[in-house]
């Protein structure tokens, strides 16, 4: 593939083998351009494969199961919740914050700074971005607590095994997806909105 990055590949291989701490000098030889295509790969995982696998076992749950139906359906409705909040945040990145990055990073590279871009670094910087990570991974955790609580109670066991797994793994995804963001993105475009403060 003309796109693979073996740089992006190392260090997300390394990221998921430490996850307590982000190998974040391991990125530093990554584009930014390579980060967003990564983090935009990941938000269309999110949607279209994790979270509909999720949701499809717990259905099968409900469709096979006559008692514990509210629990079921109770964690059903908080992943369609966490579904709907997770989309809310994707499009906010896809349609705001990403383009501002690709802005700030043409920018960078043309040496030209637009009036419009210039406000956007004084009032809006990419440091406001941050705020709005710790809902999606504390909502993920909310999730995790309460089909941990209310699975065991399920006749069909199999299926209830199935979906811990799946969810643990979408918890450590989206927790190594907003570090990387947070750790590597975020400072990395603080740097060059500095840079380009400096050439109005």
């Amino acid at each position: 593939d003309a796109g693979f990055n073996p740089q992006l590949f190392i260090a997300l291989y390394v990221a998921f083998q430490m996850e307590e701490e982000l190998p974040v000098s391991l990125f530093e030889q990554v584009s930014i351009a390579d980060l967003v295509d990564y983090i935009k790969e990941n938000h269309k995982y999110y949607l279209e494969e994790m979270l509909p696998r999720l949701s499809g076992l717990i259905e099968n749950l409900i469709d096979e199961c006559e008692d514990n139906m509210e629990k079921l359906i109770l964690i059903r409705d908080f992943l369609e919740q966490y579904r709907i909040d997770l989309e809310v945040h994707i499009r906010e990145e896809e349609e705001n914050v990403i383009p501002y990055i690709l802005e700030v990073e043409d920018s960078s590279m043309t040496g030209k700074v637009s009036e419009e871009l210039k406000n956007r670094i004084l009032h809006q910087p990419i440091r406001n971005f941050l705020e709005t990570h710790s809902d999606v991974e504390e909502k993920i955790s909310e999730l995790k607590s309460i089909i941990i609580k209310y699975l065991p109670s399920v006749p069909d066991q199999e299926t209830a095994y199935m979906i811990l797994p799946e969810l643990f793994r979408l918890e450590k995804d989206i927790r190594i997806h907003a570090r990387i963001e947070d750790f590597v993105l975020v400072p990395r475009v603080e740097e060059t909105e500095k840079e380009l403060l400096k050439l109005i």
